[in-house]
């Protein structure tokens, strides 16, 4: 059997391999990753396929971030570089490559004598090991598919030993290629980056089970627009998230103006309040500064904490953070690696109010590459480690934003 055969390969190397689950027939090999590791999800067909295609798939390692192999023996380095769109036939880039079918290249000239590098159709083995490299099991029959429609830049004559070596080969020499082709043709070549297996999203509810109300209430088209755009950033998290700040900072001016409003309000009924005292007259100063900038009043966090607190109701706030296991997480160790803030819903609403807005503010500063309230916050990248664990603050923010856009609806008129 070939599972048996790569087995033996494995043991022979010295490269750790584990059997799947029981229900499940084949086995995952473990190729190094840095200071992790890979797994390569095997059955019959993939072994085979294996032993055909990539029989020294041992000699390789994977870039960790990256969709990008690796070899110390073999002294050379594969990376994928991609459309922001996807997989696409690089060939038709190249119009002095366009007759040479699946066989094209595109030399690049060497930053050192001894060092080759192409832009070329996968390898044999890295078009395998990337697909095998799946949370989920794909069919080979896609392994062609990756062949035709993939490219990846391949550096020969090398002498790296080290994962650090391979990893700065990535982000400099091969990042530096798609930004010069970006340059001189015009087209947004991108590093191809590591796919990795994200937290399983709650399955909506069916279509069947749907029942609608008549409408009553209308939406901001800008507002909505900026919601869908959030929505369609499929394996964009920083942008998701982004879009849905946008959202609630579409409505800074209205709820800001309203909670200054209050205050000028209250501070007038006051008995004790005095139009002839400067230092009362300040006070209302104070309260009607105006942001240009945002065309608000007050700064960005005090015109998020107004919105959230004219919109949100804490009661609902609380019962969202109750479910799906959202409390455990927003107080958890994995939280504070996106933001020191923790939310818990057992204070006071005003403290909730705080701990909402200044973590949903925070995560936005750390996006946008802006100081934050509490001075510098380390940029968060596309690449962060953190990301593996944004997908409920997500939630968060788009939580918000549903009630920001519902409480800021409109009752439905007649047409003109």
């Amino acid at each position: 059997m070939s599972i048996e055969a790569l087995k033996s390969i494995c043991d022979e190397h010295g490269i750790k391999h584990s059997d799947r689950h029981e229900n499940r027939r084949g086995f995952s090999i473990h190729l190094p990753k840095g200071r992790n590791s890979s797994q390569i999800f095997t059955n019959e067909e993939a072994a085979k396929k294996i032993l055909e295609c990539a029989p020294d798939f041992f000699k390789y390692k994977f870039v960790d971030g990256y969709e990008a192999l690796w070899s110390p023996d073999k002294g050379t380095l594969e990376c994928e570089i991609q459309l922001p769109n996807g997989r696409f036939p690089f060939h038709r880039l190249s119009r002095k490559n366009s007759d040479s079918g699946s066989n094209w290249s595109l030399m690049v000239p060497s930053y050192q004598e001894g060092i080759n590098i192409e832009i070329s159709s996968p390898t044999n083995a890295f078009a395998l090991l990337t697909l095998l490299r799946d949370q989920f099991f794909r069919p080979l029959i896609h392994f062609e598919r990756i062949k035709d429609y993939s490219a990846t830049i391949k550096i020969s004559g090398l002498d790296i030993t080290q994962h650090d070596q391979a990893l700065y080969l990535v982000e400099k020499i091969c990042s530096a290629i798609c930004f010069q082709i970006d340059c001189k043709i015009d087209q947004p070549l991108m590093l191809g980056f590591e796919k990795k297996a994200r937290t399983l999203r709650k399955r909506p509810s069916s279509l069947e089970d749907i029942e609608l109300s008549a409408i009553k209430y209308t939406y901001d088209n800008e507002a909505l627009s900026l919601y869908w755009y959030a929505q369609s950033a499929f394996g964009m998290p920083l942008l998701k998230y982004l879009a849905l700040y946008q959202v609630v900072e579409f409505y800074y001016p209205v709820y800001s103006a309203m909670a200054a409003q209050n205050k000028i309000r209250n501070l007038l009924k006051s008995p004790n309040f005095n139009a002839n005292n400067d230092k009362d007259l300040a006070s209302i100063m104070h309260i009607v500064k105006f942001n240009s900038s945002s065309g608000a009043f007050g700064n960005e966090l005090s015109q998020l904490k107004a919105t959230i607190f004219e919109c949100l109701n804490f009661e609902n706030l609380r019962s969202w953070l109750s479910e799906n296991g959202r409390n455990n997480f927003f107080s958890s160790a994995n939280a504070k690696k996106l933001s020191k803030i923790v939310i818990n819903p057992t204070v006071s609403d005003e403290d909730l109010l705080d701990q909402v807005s200044q973590r949903f503010y925070n995560i936005r500063c750390r996006i946008v590459h802006t100081k934050g309230i509490e001075g510098n916050l380390e940029v968060l990248h596309p690449q962060a480690k953190e990301l593996a664990y944004i997908d409920h603050d997500i939630d968060l923010a788009n939580f918000i934003a549903h009630q920001v856009m519902i409480a800021s609806s409109q009752q439905l008129i007649n047409m003109p």
